[in-house]
């Protein structure tokens, strides 16, 4: 008889059957045996044993059951330490997480300021460009320093004004310093040195962190490049002695008249680096 199928009438009768037929053996036991004592007593007996017997298996069951159930405290108490094990890696991974973010914020704004300079010295190339074909058209005049008088016109002091306006504030710098360091010996690390500080005297302390000093020190000679092979400054291969022409030294000196870097125009945020360099070279510092 599969499980799920109603039963048919043969199934119920045969159950019928068999129900009435184990009816009909207890009643005819009890009518049978009812009066005999010692029947009673071995069921007496009998029952009492089968009490006992399983008051035993449902002690032994329990005692079973408690056990389980101990276990499974156990276990679930190490799950829990799991867990907060779990949670706090997950805290470590956030922390360590957030200083990484920390970290890649400041390295994106340190690119950031690499490239505002890229773009300012970019913008100085520009400028300096500008001024390249009026002056290559002037070179045919342009003689060599000499210790005589010039008897031939040089490139006009006015043109050289005009160019040092028309260039950068880093480029302005550096000819101030040459037009400050004429006669001098030319310390080319250290200028390059001062210069740096100059221009970190109007950033931030964030933006200070930079070192743009190699960057000065290409500035610097690029500048000094660019006008000797123009003959308007020589530089002693053996003493680095710095001497600059008597047109250049004219033009710087009218240029530079007041040392006023608001009246020579200078952006808000580098007239502390002007004055920088202008204390700099008023404090003697400059050995001859």
């Amino acid at each position: 008889m599969e499980s799920g199928v109603p039963k048919s009438a043969r199934e119920w009768c045969y159950l019928i059957a068999v129900v009435v037929l184990l009816e009909f053996i207890f009643l005819h036991s009890v009518y049978t045996y009812g009066t005999d004592k010692e029947v009673l007593a071995y069921s007496t007996f009998a029952g009492t044993i089968t009490s006992i017997i399983l008051a035993l298996i449902a002690i032994i069951w329990g005692f079973v059951q408690t056990i389980t159930q101990q276990n499974s405290a156990v276990e679930l108490g190490k799950q829990i330490d799991s867990l907060k094990n779990v949670g706090k890696d997950v805290t470590g991974s956030a922390s360590t997480l957030t200083e990484g973010l920390t970290h890649l914020s400041s390295l994106a704004r340190k690119l950031e300021d690499i490239g505002q300079v890229v773009t300012a010295s970019q913008r100085g190339i520009t400028d300096v460009s500008g001024k390249l074909g009026e002056m290559i058209k002037a070179q045919d005049k342009i003689r060599p320093i000499i210790d005589t008088p010039d008897t031939t016109p040089a490139i006009e002091a006015k043109t050289l004004v005009e160019w040092i306006t028309a260039a950068n504030v880093a480029t302005t710098n550096v000819v101030y310093c040459l037009y400050k360091l004429d006669g001098k010996k030319l310390d080319r690390p250290g200028f390059a040195k001062i210069l740096r500080q100059a221009n970190q005297a109007g950033l931030s302390d964030a933006d200070k962190e930079l070192d743009l000093t190699m960057y000065f020190r290409g500035h610097l000679a690029g500048t000094i490049g660019f006008l000797r092979a123009m003959g308007l400054l020589q530089v002693d291969d053996t003493t680095d002695i710095l001497q600059l022409s008597p047109i250049l030294k004219k033009a710087l000196a009218k240029y530079f008249a007041t040392e006023d870097p608001g009246k020579l125009n200078y952006p808000t945020d580098a007239l502390a680096g002007f004055n920088h360099l202008k204390n700099y070279f008023i404090s003697g510092a400059v050995a001859n």
